[in-house]
């Protein structure tokens, strides 16, 4: 568990989803796009623990999973980790809540099938935000490009 800031500026995320093939995908897109997998998680009970355990920076969590659902998951890593940050991934648009992401404790709403670089762009700007809410700064994302390293964020 991490007790001291993020100094290399690569996210540590924990995926939350209770599909294996959907948990492979993203793990690997993820370390494609310079992201410190930290942990999956096949459900919210294992997403809390896990959150709870490892400390990430950003939980990417499914909103339908059994058991505990990404709501109620996000719910109770918030209550203990308030700068952990979630974002909500999912591949019905109709199950997203008509309120903002803020209102539900999540940093942002992504749809599962949106470009590796969107993803990455959110879960980068919701890791400066832990930084910034956990430690009071924000390292350098690195510039280095290349499969695996992180590349220049474009913000659109």
């Amino acid at each position: 568990m991490p007790d001291e800031p993020n100094q290399n500026g690569v996210p540590r995320v924990l995926l939350a989803d209770d599909g294996r093939e959907t948990l492979a995908l993203l793990h690997g897109i993820l370390q494609y796009e310079g992201v410190d997998v930290v942990g999956v998680a096949a459900n919210g009970f294992e997403a809390v623990d896990m959150a709870d355990r490892l400390r990430p920076d950003v939980v990417l969590m499914d909103l339908r999973m059994p058991g505990l659902d990404g709501f109620e998951a996000t719910q109770s890593i918030k209550e203990a980790h308030p700068w952990i940050q979630v974002v909500f991934l999912t591949f019905y648009d109709e199950l997203l809540p008509k309120r903002s992401p803020q209102e539900t404790g999540a940093f942002a709403f992504l749809l599962k099938g949106c470009s590796p670089g969107l993803m990455r762009d959110v879960i980068f700007r919701a890791a400066r935000e832990a930084w910034s809410q956990r430690w009071g700064s924000e390292p350098q994302e690195p510039a280095t490009q290349g499969p695996g390293s992180p590349r220049a964020a474009s913000a659109g």
